[in-house]
């Protein structure tokens, strides 16, 4: 399995500002608004605005809720006329806040168990809320929105109901992961289901006005949908977003593919939804059909809300799959020659198909690697959904960050500037072109140094056909050239600088990574993306952090709702940094309220499970903070049993959704293994450390050439989180001299010269750090170019020209944060020129098993269960 949060990221764009803001934020803002009586109150919570009476109403914690669904143009009066109905009948209710929620909940990669939701009414009974279907339904009579898919539809209006929790009521599920929870007759908690399908749970009887609906929802006629769609039969499901499904199906003895738009879903403009730009799609495919790069149109149907283009199926990799798999990890002449044999060709058969469309009179507006088949070595450009013709207008048109100017421009200097970042992905893939389109001419340049001078060639005219309008951002932040990696202070006080421009007195103190907006509390305040991991790295390079440590004490004692749990995103992370930084009452006080915190369950990860919480209290107890030292105990014997016991590990809120690796899988709980044996001095520690490892060890993926991989659905994954460094770092960092063939091989992974993320946890700094303790004779070389590349490939430069910035993970905006921007990047440069190779990570690390020890020293050891701290040496 693989996934990442690529397309959250892009849900929290803002165009114009550097870092990622709450879409509310967004200026201007159009509010919505209804005009209940001064009886009602208003209160605001996220994205919503809720309405409810001052006086009389109380209601349940769960029961039938009524979601009405709406399109941009009938937004305000959809909202007065429900709202009417709720308010003369003194129904709590609440509607989504303004026109940027709206479009952000409309859009083609929105979530798709929420989409659509505009209005949400809460009934105090059953027999209330058969009251009000009947007359949202008559009210709303000719209004449109698209479908709800986590709901019934109810008549012919856009009013849709399902069964579920009026309040969030948060818990933990067995393997760790965090739900909303409705509760059982017999008082059990039970998952309050948010996906994209209707789920009905077993406890609840349908009232009789809605039993048959929601019957036939949960068992749809069988074959309804084959007979309108014959003589094509689904197969498979290749892909899913908003506006609909793709699949593949039979007809007859070929295959061809479907793609589903829905009515009213996917906006990209108020005016243009997933069905209008599926019709200009093929209308679209039919006028080029005369140019043989691109996908074959077979028909069209309309089958109620739902249309589909039928095309003929291609198989093979995208563009952007074939370069993934194929680019040269290696900076061998004889190498890159090979690649760019096999690479310019593809390159010069799309330059062809864009230069035929052209001349057809037709423009793409969304090229991008994504939307290339490489089918053995013939190229097709597939997904024209956002075509125009040349002179049209662009509005309501799509385009992939990175691949589309920021500038308006005309259609066909649009189309210049994707085709120059789509044959630079070739050969300098970086996603840094979506924060600032001017990164074409650096990586042309870079093209230029590696690559034979056919290539150089091509690339250079196509970047010199963009126009400077087009390479223009949207914000004053542009790529820093010329930085040198010395071992002076210089680098990296430029970029603490650039973190202490960034601070803040609100709620979020520092910005970082889109995940501080849906991640709870936690993820503005814990190491991992929160203001915790920035102030301890700030601090560790010598920075005056009083006024922050002061900030998060505060705002701790404010924020509730924060998991306990985890190195990188419990309060029992921070309380260890809190420590490290002097405010030891402060973490004594965290600690004494997670002493009745729940058992983590299955998660037993560095990052949110109980290894994180084990590591994160041994150094808290080094600080003398008693609560713990008097939790270690229990921890400690919790894990020996799960390691011991063969637990079925979790981590639920890793990135790509894989329990492996340093902060989600086996290496992290051998880390921790190998610390508990070097703070108790208990050797049955180290026996569980290779239980751990060898667990890890045999999930990897060994290459013909020998390399051990983690890999994810064909993906080589490298990076210190969830990666193979990571595994390697923790081998290293334990038993370097038993695991040397392992760490040899795991490195192998991370030769090369591009990565497409500069950050700690999956970008260079994090594998730079992971080398430090690596027993390779190329460690010390490879760790300055790492460090080097992602200063000059990943740090931008403002206003203030002794401040630098870094980018964020998938290149859409700048973070600060500890995980994915400049925080992190101030470990590594610590780790790397500073006395302490162990500044990056947040806590003490162990010492190796199986290193020398001059003089026999080992950490200082903590005497569990006996008082105080002891200070002893082995």
């Amino acid at each position: 399995m693989y996934r990442n949060r690529s397309m959250l990221r892009l849900q929290h764009c803002t165009p114009g500002e550097a870092y990622y803001e709450q879409s509310a934020a967004a200026a201007p803002i159009r509010l919505f608004s209804h005009a209940a009586h001064a009886a009602w109150s208003l209160s605001r919570f996220g994205p919503w605005i809720a309405l409810h009476p001052n006086e009389g109403v109380e209601l349940p914690r769960q029961g039938w809720k009524i979601h009405i669904s709406t399109r941009p143009e009938q937004a305000r009066d959809t909202l007065r006329i429900a709202g009417d109905v709720c308010v003369e009948r003194g129904v709590p209710f609440r509607h989504l806040s303004d026109e940027t929620e709206l479009r952000r909940t409309s859009m083609k990669y929105a979530n798709r168990g929420t989409a659509g939701k505009f209005v949400t009414v809460f009934p105090r009974t059953d027999e209330e809320f058969c009251e009000l279907l009947p007359l949202f339904d008559e009210a709303l009579r000719g209004f449109d929105g698209p479908y709800i898919l986590s709901d019934v539809k109810f008549g012919e209006s856009p009013v849709y109901f399902r069964y579920g929790a009026f309040f969030l009521d948060r818990f933990e599920h067995a393997d760790g992961s965090a739900g909303y929870a409705i509760q059982a007759p017999d008082g059990e908690k039970v998952h309050d289901s948010r996906a994209a399908v209707f789920t009905l749970p077993s406890f609840v009887n349908p009232p009789a006005l809605i039993r048959e609906l929601v019957e036939d929802r949960l068992s749809p006629t069988p074959g309804e949908l084959e007979e309108l769609l014959h003589p094509y039969l689904v197969r498979s499901s290749l892909h899913f977003s908003n506006a609909g499904g793709v699949y593949l199906a039979d007809a007859g003895s070929s295959q061809v593919v479907l793609k589903e738009a829905r009515r009213w879903s996917a906006y990209s403009s108020d005016s243009t939804d997933a069905t209008s730009r599926l019709r200009s799609e093929y209308r679209a495919l039919k006028e080029l059909a005369g140019v043989s790069a691109v996908v074959n149109a077979i028909d069209y149907r309309v089958i109620g809300d739902h249309e589909f283009l039928v095309e003929e199926y291609i198989p093979g990799l995208t563009l952007q799959s074939w370069a993934a798999s194929n680019y040269p990890f290696s900076t061998e002449e004889p190498v890159l020659a090979d690649y760019a044999a096999r690479a310019l060709p593809l390159a010069r058969q799309v330059i062809t198909a864009v230069d035929q469309i052209h001349d057809a009179g037709w423009c793409i507006l969304d090229l991008q690697p994504k939307n290339i088949l490489v089918d053995g070595d013939r190229v097709r450009l597939i997904d024209l959904e956002a075509s125009r013709e040349i002179d049209a207008s662009a509005a309501g048109s799509i385009g992939t960050p990175g691949f589309i100017p920021h500038a308006q421009t005309s259609n066909r200097d649009r189309d210049r500037y994707a085709l120059a970042a789509v044959v630079l992905h070739l050969f300098w893939p970086s996603l840094a072109g979506a924060f600032d389109p001017s990164v074409l001419t650096y990586r042309a340049q870079k093209v230029a140094e590696q690559f034979p001078e056919d290539v150089a060639g091509v690339v250079n005219t196509l970047v010199g056909a963009v126009p400077p309008a087009a390479m223009a951002t949207s914000h004053p932040y542009r790529h820093a050239t010329g930085l040198a990696l010395t071992p002076g202070r210089q680098l990296l006080e430029q970029v603490c600088n650039g973190i202490e421009g960034t601070r803040h007195d609100g709620p979020r103190r520092f910005p970082g990574d889109a995940t501080q907006f849906v991640d709870g509390a936690g993820a503005l305040l814990n190491i991992e993306t929160g203001a915790a991991g920035v102030i301890l790295m700030l601090a560790r390079a010598g920075r005056d952090v009083t006024q922050d440590r002061m900030w998060l004490s505060a705002r701790l004692r404010e924020v509730d709702d924060i998991p306990f749990h985890g190195l990188l995103r419990g309060t029992v992370g921070i309380a260890a940094a809190l420590a490290q930084l002097g405010d030891t009452d402060t973490a004594e006080v965290i600690l004494a309220a997670g002493a009745v915190s729940a058992d983590p369950g299955h998660d037993l990860s560095v990052r949110s499970g109980l290894a994180g919480t084990i590591l994160a209290l041994c150094d808290a107890a080094f600080a003398d903070t008693g609560a713990a030292r008097d939790m270690l105990d229990r921890y400690a014997a919790l894990l020996a049993a799960r390691v011991a016991g063969e637990a079925d590990l979790r981590s639920p809120h890793s990135e790509t959704g894989n329990t492996i690796g340093l902060f989600d899988g086996w290496s992290g709980v051998g880390l921790v293994c190998r610390q508990l044996a070097e703070v108790t001095g208990d050797a049955s520690w180290d026996h569980l450390m290779h239980l751990c490892f060898q667990r890890e060890l045999q999930q990897l993926t060994e290459s013909d050439n020998g390399t051990l991989r983690v890999d994810y659905s064909r993906v080589s994954y490298g990076y210190l989180s969830e990666g193979a460094v990571g595994i390697a770092f923790a081998l290293a960092q334990c038993a370097p001299t038993h695991y040397r063939d392992e760490i040899a091989r795991l490195a192998q992974t991370v030769d090369g010269i591009i990565s497409m993320n500069g950050g700690l946890f999956r970008g260079t700094a994090g594998i730079a750090c992971a080398l430090l303790s690596a027993p390779l004779p190329t460690a010390d070389s490879e760790r300055v170019r790492l460090m080097s590349f992602t200063a000059e490939n990943f740090l931008f430069r403002g206003s203030d020209p002794d401040a630098l910035v870094m980018l964020g993970d998938n290149g859409y905006h700048l973070s600060a944060d500890y995980s994915t921007g400049a925080a992190g990047y101030v470990g590594a440069l610590l780790a790397l020129f500073e006395e302490n190779p162990d500044d990056w990570f947040p806590v003490t690390l162990p010492r190796p098993l199986d290193d020398d020890m001059e003089g026999g020293e080992h950490n200082e050891r903590i005497a569990f269960s006996a008082g105080p701290v002891e200070r002893v040496r082995a």
